[in-house]
């Protein structure tokens, strides 16, 4: 089986998550984005989140293979306006790839 680890997203990231990415904003409604962004947007994303939040992504044998974040932010805004808290977590939240994939094979007690 693949090595697979988390650890936090860099900026040098962005054309490979924007890999995962772009088949949810072509593909699917679930992102509200109509046209994929430039790899030169998304490295400001990454930037702009991960100065306040967690952005992490998943890798198996050194690639991406996909990404997790929080926007806390939005999270407390949200609960401020009488969101039940866990679905304003899920609100401010976003999971692109095979991030499940990830967390389900990690297993700390076993490292």
């Amino acid at each position: 089986m693949a090595k697979t680890t988390l650890r936090f997203a860099e900026i040098d990231d962005a054309n490979e998550l924007l890999q995962i990415y772009a088949p949810y904003v072509e593909q699917t409604a679930i992102t509200f984005e109509y046209d994929v962004p430039t790899v030169a947007e998304f490295s400001k994303r990454i930037k702009n989140t991960k100065e306040r939040y967690p952005y992490i992504v998943a890798e198996s044998d050194g690639k991406i293979i996909g990404y997790a974040y929080v926007n806390l932010g939005v999270m407390m805004e949200n609960i401020k306006k009488g969101v039940d808290p866990k679905e304003a977590l899920e609100k401010a939240s976003g999971q692109y790839g095979r991030f499940d994939d990830a967390v389900k094979y990690i297993d700390p007690r076993e490292e």
